[in-house]
């Protein structure tokens, strides 16, 4: 038991000093960077943002269910669905051009109706 929780130390202690420090100090003075995580994300001005067109909703639908792979019991459930898509879409594209710093795209809620979408939480 005691050579377990020895290797397991051992292996934590490797892992905490093999870190790479490098990247999150300036190597000029050595202050750690402005931003975390604009080092991970970029720079929030320059967010690339996806830029739909409500015309291409019927296009963008159809690869929606390829990529989630959706099966709807019939045409009028298709339908349903589409709508809501589309109202998402539209909701998409207005929250891309209002919020700077961030950044909404199709998900896999993308067809969920207003209701189904609030019971998320």
């Amino acid at each position: 038991m005691n050579k377990i929780i020895f290797i397991a130390l051992t292996i934590c202690i490797y892992e905490v000093y093999s870190y790479d420090y490098v990247n999150k100090y300036d190597e000029n003075n050595g202050d750690k960077k402005d931003s975390e995580s604009e080092d991970y994300w970029g720079d929030p001005e320059n967010l690339e943002k996806p830029s739909y067109n409500v015309n291409e909703a019927p296009e963008l639908f159809k690869k929606f269910i390829t990529d989630y792979q959706r099966q709807y019991k019939d045409e009028s459930e298709y339908n349903l669905r589409y709508t809501y898509f589309v109202q998402n879409l539209k909701d998409i594209i207005e929250l891309n051009a209002k919020n700077k710093h961030s950044s909404s795209d199709i998900n896999m809620f993308a067809d969920y109706s207003p209701s189904e979408l609030a019971s998320l939480g």
